[in-house]
């Protein structure tokens, strides 16, 4: 879609749709329609919903949201047709050059433009169902794919929630299943066996693997097949998916649910597991050796195939077997040695980080420290304490003293209150098999000095979402020590002046002014503080529906009345009750004048931005967009 910039018209007839539905919505408020039978909604819920779609069809004019490739228009069942038919109508065995030509030509087609290249794709069957089956087509009725891929870069520094991204970068349609190169990563070192085992897959299953796919195969196989998160996935989940607890004698019971082919799961789980305790690597081969398997493997294969030619046969005979394997694998456990994870993940690490660079050696560029702030900075540092002490100087984005002393409200007994900005080295983000650590807190009701550190990562995502602490940190003017990036971050602060922000402001007074009147906090400083940060946040709002960004630290008239609450007693012109209907007054109106706007601010900051400052200070080359 063209953005606004283009089609100045239609972002003006949507303001337009978007103001009457405000103002619309506000008498629905003023006139509290609610839903008549407790269950059909009432005008104010479709209200809301259509605010909310208007809000959405504005932003997507402005079109500065930085936005996860939408795969969504290939990656349908209509789209993967042809590949699922391919998929059905062949084994492993049965797939020549030609016919890998045109599964390798069906998925560029699906995963080109959002992705930056295919890792590795392959046929996924389960050797214990194939086994029972003769012919071809029932033999390939439970096959699917498995795609590992590289995102795009990014997407993948990109500011947006990490569940979101997952929800993304991970697709499951049960026979087709794709995901990006860290959730690969991730999944394996946690013993997911989908991941593991296709690492054991037999040359004619692969439909097409990458050099460096290769290569971490052959180091790393043996290493991700000795985790103990493996054989706790394979024995967990070969006795979790076909049985359930009984919630009279607490033991496993038999699923009525539970179909042959899950039972055929099962056995192949524990094959896998029992491999890898007897030192071996299981064979993900459709052809299944009777001779190679153990005496309850072979029981169990037996089992499994005169139940699929006598469906009157009773499953119960086969999770007979499954519970008796399992304690055999639980025994060798038991006395099993495992390879350490922390080095299995610095190795897998490594891999992801070579493929995230194109295998470039890459010495990524940090934050410059100037010579005249070092000293203020490390004595800072050092005062904050805790994980920030350890760090190094070229990391911090920010540090600002927060709370009163933002607002110059502070008195002698304040808190002391520092947030800080931090940078995860570049090195370790690229070579993480996890989702790190993002904030360090030292917070709590009786603590003199606080503290508050943020990744840069997190910080721009709470910024996007309108965080008011966060906002204000970046309309303030004096803090305590700031990097030539946070600098430039903060010349685009206009860009965070949003209608997401307005919202977040309002919400915090809103929420301030329903713990007054619920009377909890009558007559302590707690309460002179939640009067004292409504009247602030209502002025800063005045600022707002001006399209301005609002001062930080309070002067003058404002400074002077916000003090006589902060220090109290709150009596005479300024008890509680004339307090709360001036702050109601304020809320009131300005909720009508923002209601009754020609104009508003954009709906959501700038994420294009925000996500290319954040790849920019990381050192990673930003390429610009075609």
């Amino acid at each position: 879609m063209e953005s606004s910039s283009s089609n100045p018209d239609l972002l003006a007839l949507a303001t337009a749709s978007v103001q009457a539905q405000e103002r619309l919505h506000l008498e629905l408020k003023k006139r509290k329609v609610k839903k008549k039978d407790g269950k059909s909604p009432s005008a104010f819920d479709h209200s809301i919903q259509a605010l909310e779609h208007l809000q959405s069809l504005k932003a997507e004019l402005e079109d500065r949201d930085f936005k996860l490739h939408d795969y969504s228009s290939k990656v349908t069942e209509e789209g993967l047709q042809s590949l699922r038919q391919l998929c059905l109508m062949h084994v492993p065995s049965s797939v020549t050059e030609d016919v890998r030509g045109l599964f390798q030509e069906k998925l560029q087609d699906i995963f080109e433009g959002w992705s930056r290249e295919v890792l590795f794709a392959a046929i996924i069957t389960c050797p214990w169902y194939w086994a029972t089956q003769e012919e071809r087509g029932q033999q390939a009725k439970h096959n699917s794919i498995l795609v590992i891929y590289v995102g795009r870069d990014e997407e993948f520094f990109a500011p947006i929630n990490r569940h979101f991204k997952e929800q993304h970068n991970v697709i499951d349609l049960g026979w087709f299943y794709a995901a990006e190169v860290f959730h690969f990563c991730n999944y394996a070192v946690k013993g997911k066996q989908r991941f593991v085992e296709a690492l054991c897959l037999p040359q004619t299953a692969i439909i097409f693997e990458s050099d460096q796919w290769i290569n971490m195969k052959t180091s790393l196989t043996s290493q991700l097949l000795n985790l103990r998160g493996f054989l706790e996935q394979c024995r967990g989940q070969a006795i979790g998916g076909i049985s359930k607890k009984s919630k009279v004698s607490g033991q496993m019971r038999l699923s009525d649910k539970a179909t042959l082919y899950e039972m055929s799961q099962s056995f192949r789980l524990l094959h896998s597991a029992s491999c890898v305790l007897n030192g071996e690597i299981p064979s993900m081969d459709c052809i299944l050796e009777a001779d190679n398997l153990s005496d309850v493997g072979k029981e169990a294969l037996r089992k499994l195939q005169a139940a699929y030619q006598d469906e009157t046969m009773s499953k119960l005979d086969l999770f007979d077997i499954v519970q008796r394997w399992k304690k055999e694998v639980d025994c060798k456990m038991s006395k099993a040695k495992f390879n350490k994870l922390e080095k299995v993940q610095e190795e897998l690490g490594k891999w992801q980080a070579d493929v995230r660079c194109c295998q470039k050696n890459e010495n990524f560029q940090k934050l410059v420290v100037e010579d005249s702030a070092r000293d203020c900075l490390l004595s800072l540092m050092k005062k904050i304490g805790g994980p920030v002490a350890s760090m190094e100087p070229e990391q911090i984005v920010m540090i600002a003293q927060a709370g009163s002393y933002l607002y110059d409200l502070a008195t002698p007994d304040s808190d002391v209150d520092y947030i800080i900005v931090y940078l995860t080295p570049t090195e370790k983000i690229i070579s993480s098999c996890g989702i790190g650590n993002e904030s360090y807190e030292n917070r709590g009701p009786q603590k003199q000095f606080e503290y508050g550190a943020y990744e840069a990562r997190l910080f721009c995502e709470m910024l996007s979402k309108g965080s008011v602490v966060i906002l204000e940190l970046v309309f303030s003017l004096d803090l305590e020590y700031t990097s030539s990036a946070w600098r430039e971050l903060v010349s685009h602060k206009q860009d965070f002046v949003t209608e997401t922000a307005i919202q977040q402001y309002l919400g915090l007074v809103k929420n301030n002014m329903k713990m007054i009147e619920g009377g909890k906090h009558q007559g302590t400083s707690r309460e002179r503080k939640l009067f004292y940060q409504t009247f602030h946040k209502l002025d800063s709002l005045e600022y707002f529906l001006q399209g301005n960004p609002p001062p930080v630290k309070c002067s003058g008239h404002i400074k002077d009345f916000i003090m006589k609450i902060r220090q109290g007693p709150l009596e005479g012109e300024i008890s509680r009750e004339i307090l709360f209907k001036l702050a109601e007054e304020k809320l009131q109106k300005l909720q009508s004048a923002f209601a009754g706007r020609a104009c508003r601010l954009p709906e959501h900051a700038n994420t294009k931005y925000l996500t290319d400052w954040l790849m920019r200070i990381r050192g990673w080359k930003v390429e610009p967009q075609s």
